[in-house]
Order: structure tokens, then C-alpha cells, then sequence
């Protein structure tokens, strides 16, 4: 047995299982972080607003 070409077989496969298993958590974490800078962002122009609102008064 080429116990060599087992051990490379063998890595890729693992390899190959993590991307499989970590690219949905990936995705998951850009969604949620995009999520969370447009709540930010929207919370931002609110507070932006409420001040403009009270500037022009």
C-alpha cells in the first residue's frame, strides 16, 4: 500500500468536508453582519434627523 497517496486522499477529503461545512457559516455571518450595520447605519440617520430636526426649530 502507497501509504502516502491514502495520506493525501485522506487530508483532501478533510479538506474538502471543512469548506463544505464552514461555507454556510460564512454566509450566515456576511448576512448578519450586513444586518447589523443597516440597523446601525439606520439608527445613526434617525438620531442625524431627530438632531437636524431640533436645529432648524
Amino acid at each position: 500500500m502507497n501509504w502516502e497517496a491514502i495520506g493525501e486522499v485522506a487530508g483532501a477529503l478533510v479538506v474538502v468536508i471543512s469548506v463544505i461545512y464552514l461555507a454556510p457559516q460564512v454566509r450566515q455571518n456576511t448576512a448578519t453582519d450586513r444586518a447589523e450595520a443597516m440597523r446601525t447605519f439606520s439608527i445613526e440617520v434617525a438620531r442625524q434627523f431627530g438632531e437636524w430636526r431640533y436645529l432648524r426649530l
